[in-house]
């Protein structure tokens, strides 16, 4: 008949699962009957799964021989306890990222003997993501700008500084 094991769920969420998992039943988390082990595997591939000797049930901790009833547990171990919050495959760029990154002090230069600071158009975008429409109006007010709109009031700025 082959290879059966008991086997025990240790995934999270599971613990102490009482019920039917297949055509196997579980108490506490753990299979009345011992189970085929090539049934244990597909239930230790889909959750954490452990056999009567501590060993996981996944089907990469097992060999398969030429003997297909000849299942044996290799020495692959698994570090514990695996970090199983929800990460991200990678870090969302938000607008507030973006304004960090870039310099918001303006270019000053003397023109006719006074101070004449320009910014960029970027660094308009990121005054109005980082102060919202406010940081554009005290910029638009040095230059005698008035905006009801970010679009408009950036467009505007961006003129008087020309």
């Amino acid at each position: 008949m082959g290879k059966q094991v008991k086997v025990e769920i240790r995934e999270k969420g599971w613990g102490g699962y009482t019920g039917p998992l297949g055509s196997y039943q579980f108490v506490d988390g753990k299979s009345v009957d011992s189970i085929p082990i090539r049934a244990a595997l597909r239930i230790g591939g889909s959750i954490e799964a452990y056999d009567e000797n501590g060993t996981r049930l996944h089907p990469s901790t097992y060999i398969v021989t030429e003997n297909p009833s000849s299942v044996g547990a290799t020495s692959v171990s698994y570090a514990t306890p695996i970090d199983e919050s929800p990460q991200p495959a990678y870090e969302p760029e938000t607008a507030e990222s973006k304004a960090n990154e870039i310099d918001l002090t303006p270019i000053r230069e003397m023109v006719g003997g006074k101070i004449k600071e320009t910014y960029s158009r970027a660094q308009l975008e990121a005054i109005a993501d980082k102060k919202g429409i406010e940081g554009l109006r005290e910029i638009g007010d040095k230059h005698g700008v008035k905006g009801r709109a970010v679009v408009e009031l950036i467009g505007k700025i961006l003129e008087a500084q020309a």
